[in-house]
């Protein structure tokens, strides 16, 4: 009784063993697949195919790693042996995307390896995969918007926000919602926003813009466009308004000439007087000296 129960155990055990290996590849059966070259939007994919037993289920790890680094583990999946064929996503088949972690502009080899028997599907470690650098984040509030009215019309202004590319100029006539956009595509400041109404008053608001998209609105400013004043009326009875006199540069020569004349007529005046005076007076002295009995 003992000696069947102990050969039954015994075949028993040859059978399991045998059902065990038939359901898992030995380390030392052979595999062939391909690793694709990265997808632009960072896909591994590939496939790989187990020649020994086409029914079995594999897991894949996703290794990437700088030129001259070790490989890090990006993740795992499963890839379907079973399937009919070899080559081609959906033959034997697996797809993988990458993780943030390797988007960020760097060069970088990738792998696909089947861990447990350490086989790494044929261009793993070739294929390379260089992401475009994140965006950068969206620009600042723009500040320090200023608005000067003018006729049917407002001259911006507003400080520069860095990494802008461009900015975008709005207004309202509510001060607030609904923004209407009045200029786009600028790159400095000030703009000048025309086909405004006179009287109405506006406020203006300034967006900056990058590749990452449109900033949030900052400050805002508020005017009010005016028509200029109008001219003066014309005199009363119509006619043109009255001009100045024309400037006369003064005659010297005239001036000149008067003033000999003034001369003339004074000597005609006071000479007969003068003449009489000096003769008076030159006998005044003839007399004074006989009188005293002086030649002299």
């Amino acid at each position: 009784m003992v000696g069947r129960l102990r050969a039954f155990l015994v075949a028993f055990g040859a059978l399991a063993g045998s059902l065990l290996l038939a359901s898992s590849p030995a380390r030392a059966q052979t595999f062939t697949g391909s690793l694709d070259p990265v997808s632009a939007d960072g896909v591994m994919s590939g496939y790989v195919y187990w020649v020994e037993g086409p029914s079995w289920v594999a897991t894949l790890s996703y290794y990437a790693r700088v030129p001259g680094g070790s490989y890090v583990l990006l993740g795992s999946n499963n890839a379907d042996l079973a399937r009919a064929g070899s080559g081609g996503t959906n033959n034997h088949g697996f797809r993988f995307t990458l993780p943030a972690s390797v988007r960020d502009g760097q060069t970088y080899q990738v792998a696909a390896v089947i861990d447990y028997y350490s086989y790494y599907v044929p261009g793993s470690g070739v294929n390379t995969y260089t992401a475009p650098p994140p965006p950068p984040p969206l620009p600042a509030p723009v500040s320090g918007v200023s608005a000067m009215a003018g006729n049917a019309s407002a001259v911006v202004s507003w400080g520069a926000v860095s990494g802008a590319t461009s900015y975008r100029v709005y207004t309202s006539a509510t001060g607030g919602a609904p923004w209407t956009l009045a200029a786009s595509g600028l790159t400095a400041s000030p703009t000048t926003v025309t086909g405004l109404a006179n009287g109405q008053a506006y406020t203006f608001g300034v967006t900056a813009v990058n590749a990452a998209g449109e900033g949030p609105s900052g400050s805002t400013a508020s005017a009010t466009p005016t028509a200029p004043a109008a001219p003066p009326p014309p005199p009363p009875g119509g006619g043109t308004p009255p001009t100045a006199p024309a400037f006369t540069s003064p005659d010297f020569a005239g001036a000149v000439s008067a003033t000999g004349t003034l001369a003339n007529s004074m000597a005609t005046l006071y000479g007969p007087i003068l003449i009489g005076i000096g003769m008076a007076f030159a006998f005044y002295r003839w007399l004074k000296r006989r009188l005293n009995g002086s030649v002299v």
